[in-house]
């Protein structure tokens, strides 16, 4: 697995782009058909899809179909194959957990299957400008479609009353990104976080974007004060968690923010703090040097 998911992101976005100068290829041959995606049950009527992009939640029922993101653009179609065989009934509403294409990229596609598309004030407003990923220092341009921009925006806090659930999806300031939402399934205990929790690999913190090790941690507080034994807590990238898995994903965080902080008290250069290896205790997908970057982004940069 690509340490860093949002670099899919942001090919994803920069393809079209750069496509437009690029020679036109030769035809290719047939893609073979790709297999279905997996689906597992959460609950009665509660599934996770889990996508090229990352983890889509499915609410189903009589009343319509609910996701919780949106998939990379390239992916959307099959994430509705596997919707429809979980059940058939009209999409309705998408949920975005927060502004990266791994998670809106889709976001044009299911527009078109029926979906009203809903996410917080800060995920309309960085998808219409292009914006900056600093720890690849690239630009992601900014969508080129209304369709792919959420049509219902929300502050703080947004419930939907649907197929028998309270879905209540809140926002955690200035974690992941300045606009993530934790999206919560109360009556059958299903938690969404998003890119707020990474699943056994480091986790990336867009910087860029507003988002802070401080705030990436105080949200999983946040999950944690709410949850129990019972609670299945869900990862965008990686397997369905409980709150012990939390738990220790949150000592990880506090324990390498303290240390890349010492070093930085220390007068130690980021390059000498990587070199200390800081989240050496951990086995974890992926490489530590971006992620120890934008832990040391979110201790030395302004506050946004």
């Amino acid at each position: 697995m690509k340490s860093l998911l949002t670099v899919v992101a942001l090919m994803a976005l920069a393809g079209p782009a750069l496509a437009q100068t690029a020679p036109t290829p030769a035809p290719a041959p047939p893609a073979a058909p790709q297999p279905p995606l997996q689906v597992q049950r959460l609950a009665t009527n509660v599934n996770v899809v889990i996508g090229d992009g990352g983890n889509i939640l499915v609410l189903n029922g009589p009343e319509g179909v609910l996701l919780v993101d949106a998939e990379l653009p390239q992916g959307a179609p099959r994430v509705m194959a596997a919707v429809a065989a979980i059940d058939p009934t009209p999409l309705r509403f998408v949920i975005d957990t927060h502004w990266h294409v791994d998670h809106t990229g889709g976001n044009r596609y299911l527009t078109g299957q029926g979906a009203v598309i809903i996410g917080h004030d800060a995920v309309r407003k960085r998808r219409m400008e292009n914006q900056t990923l600093r720890v690849y220092n690239a630009t992601v341009p900014a969508a080129r479609y209304p369709e792919s921009l959420p049509i219902l925006t929300f502050d703080n806090t947004m419930t939907l009353h649907l197929n028998g659930q309270t879905v209540r999806a809140f926002h955690v300031p200035g974690a992941h990104t300045d606009g993530d939402v934790l999206v919560h399934f109360v009556e059958a205990d299903v938690i969404h976080m998003g890119d707020v929790y990474f699943a056994g690999m480091y986790p990336f913190i867009d910087t860029g974007s507003g988002g802070r090790v401080q705030g990436m941690i105080a949200a999983v507080d946040r999950v944690i004060a709410m949850s129990d034994e019972d609670t299945k807590i869900l990862p965008a990238h990686g397997p369905v968690g409980t709150r012990a898995d939390l738990i220790a994903y949150r000592d990880m965080l506090v324990r390498v923010m303290n240390t890349v902080q010492a070093g930085i008290n220390a007068g130690q250069t980021l390059e000498q703090i990587q070199a200390s290896r800081p989240a050496a205790a951990w086995t974890l997908a992926g490489e530590a040097d971006p992620f120890i970057a934008v832990v040391h982004d979110s201790l030395t940069l302004p506050a946004s």
